[in-house]
C-alpha cells in the first residue's frame, strides 16, 4: 500500500524537485567556471606573446642599427657583444632563449649572393625555436633584395630573430609552443660594404 502510494507521488515530486531552485548556482558554476578559466588563462598567454614579440622587434632591430654603423668591416665577436648588450632589452625573456641569424648580401653580376653569415643558436633547450629561423633566400627573393634595396651598389644587412614561448591555454587543444619571428634589413651607414673579417661563415 505504501509502495503504490509513493509511485502516485512520484510525479509530484519529481515536479517538485525540478522546481526547486536549490544547487542552481553551483551547477551554472560548473558550466560556466571551465569557460571563464580558459578565457583568462587565454588573456594571459595573448600579453605573453605580445610583450616577446615586441621585446624580439627592438632587439633585432637594435642589433641591426649597432652592425651597420660599422665602416667597411665587422668581426664575429662584435656582433656577438652587441647582442649580449640587447639583452636588457628583452628583460625579464632571457635572451639565451633567441637564437639570432645576421646575413650579408652584395650584388655579384645581376644578381645578389650571401657574403657572410654569423648565427648565435640557443642551446639544447626544451623550448628550443625551430632550426629554420633564418633560412637561406631562394634566388627570386635575391633577386627581389637586388631590384629593390641594392640599386646603390651597397650590401643589405638582414637580421633575423625567433624564439618560441609555451602557452597556457593553447596546451589544452595540443600546442605546446608558439613560434616567434621578426626579420629585419638595413643598409650600410658609414660604406657601402660591411665585410665580416672573422668569427663568420
Amino acid at each position: 500500500m505504501s509502495k503504490t502510494r509513493s509511485l502516485r507521488n512520484f510525479p509530484a515530486k519529481l515536479v517538485g524537485f525540478l522546481r526547486d531552485p536549490g544547487g542552481v548556482a553551483a551547477i551554472e558554476m560548473a558550466i560556466i567556471a571551465p569557460l571563464l578559466l580558459l578565457l583568462y588563462f587565454g588573456t594571459v598567454d595573448v600579453a605573453n606573446w605580445f610583450m616577446v614579440h615586441r621585446r624580439l622587434v627592438i632587439a633585432g632591430s637594435t642589433l641591426a642599427d649597432l652592425t651597420t654603423q660599422n665602416a667597411n668591416s665587422i668581426t664575429g665577436t662584435q656582433i656577438s657583444a652587441f647582442w649580449t648588450a640587447t639583452g636588457k632589452i628583452t628583460e625579464p625573456y632571457p635572451i639565451e632563449s633567441i637564437t639570432l641569424t645576421v646575413r650579408d648580401f652584395r650584388v655579384n653580376g645581376t644578381t645578389a649572393k650571401q657574403q657572410w653569415q654569423y648565427t648565435q643558436q640557443v642551446g639544447s633547450q626544451p623550448d628550443a625555436p625551430p632550426p629554420n629561423c633564418g633560412a637561406a633566400r631562394d634566388e627570386a627573393a635575391l633577386q627581389g633584395l637586388r631590384d629593390t634595396e641594392m640599386t646603390d651598389a651597397n650590401d643589405i644587412v638582414v637580421v633575423e630573430v625567433c624564439t618560441s614561448v609555451p602557452p597556457i591555454a593553447l596546451q589544452i587543444i595540443g600546442i605546446d609552443e608558439l613560434n616567434l619571428h621578426y626579420q629585419i634589413a638595413m643598409r650600410p651607414r658609414l660604406s657601402k660594404t660591411i665585410d665580416c673579417t672573422s668569427g663568420c661563415s
